[in-house]
């Protein structure tokens, strides 16, 4: 990705962070890691109802890794290895198996911090036209917010040479619908149009917040063309000094490059939880 144009796109993101920033706070993601772990404990929820207890592979063994922005003809859905069709599964008996998919609910996978919950759901995006539309594809996601109305999704990835954050890439479930929605959708940027972008934003957020009018004009008011200079300028000290401490801390390097994806991670979502926090507060069931 050409240098300019990615501190350009960078530059707005801080603009819709430091905007949401301004609502509330960081997001408090309830989502762990387990780098490297290609075989963890688990437990599988089948369609049918059943659940076993067991050890996961080969489902989204890549909880971050890089991703190739200059290959046009890989989504990073699949870049990310997200969109596995199967897996295998050995049970508290030691038996091995595999399993489809598509016979699967949802799969939670267990580390020593903690767990994370992963669902497989249909992939929604805007157009070029502003249109909604249905990308014929289903992707494993790790949930990061639990919220009963709107469920926020959604992955961090990095560079495995240069340890360097790339992005974290959010998609937003409904109560009742059984896809998600990017509203920032790396696979169709238009790096050169900073306005289309917002305007594709724009619609899978009104979208996702249809009915509650608060939330459509908070979105109208904070999703603009101009890039507003004190915004991208707050946002951006916040990250430093962020980065700053986790940089002086006596972690280890892998730990504090960990520590840096989880900071931008937490900016990045704040966009969505704290829309989804206004929501809830202004429109409540």
């Amino acid at each position: 990705m050409n240098k300019i144009i990615e501190l350009k796109f960078l530059r707005q993101l801080f603009v819709w962070v430091g905007l949401m920033l301004s609502i509330s706070g960081y997001a408090q993601i309830n989502l762990y890691y387990g780098l490297d772990s290609t075989e963890v404990p688990g437990t599988v929820y089948f369609n049918d109802g059943h659940s076993e207890e067991g050890i996961v592979a080969g489902l989204v063994d890549r909880r971050y890794m890089f991703v190739d922005m200059k290959n046009p003809f890989k989504t990073i859905e699949r870049n990310l290895d997200l969109m596995d069709n199967s897996f295998i599964f050995t049970n508290e008996q030691g038996e091995k198996r595999k399993i489809k998919s598509d016979e699967v609910k949802k799969v939670i996978k267990k580390y020593d911090e903690g767990y994370s919950v992963y669902i497989r759901h249909n992939l929604k995006t805007v157009n070029t036209k502003g249109k909604i539309v249905d990308l014929d594809r289903q992707a494993w996601l790790p949930l990061m917010i639990d919220d009963p109305r709107i469920k926020i999704f959604g992955l961090s990835a990095y560079d495995v040479k240069s340890r360097q954050y790339v992005g974290t890439y959010v998609y937003l479930n409904r109560e009742g619908e059984d896809f998600v929605i990017n509203p920032l959708d790396f696979n169709r940027l238009n790096l050169f149009n900073m306005g289309s972008v917002n305007d594709k934003m724009r619609v899978a957020l009104k979208e996702t917040f249809r009915d509650c009018p608060a939330t459509i004009d908070l979105i109208d008011q904070t999703i603009t063309n101009k890039s507003q200079k004190k915004d991208y300028k707050a946002t951006q000290k916040k990250l430093l000094v962020g980065l700053k401490e986790i940089r002086k801390s006596n972690l280890s390097r892998d730990e504090k490059k960990l520590k840096e994806i989880q900071l931008y991670e937490e900016m990045m979502v704040s966009i969505y939880s704290n829309l989804l926090d206004h929501y809830n507060e202004n429109c409540p069931e």
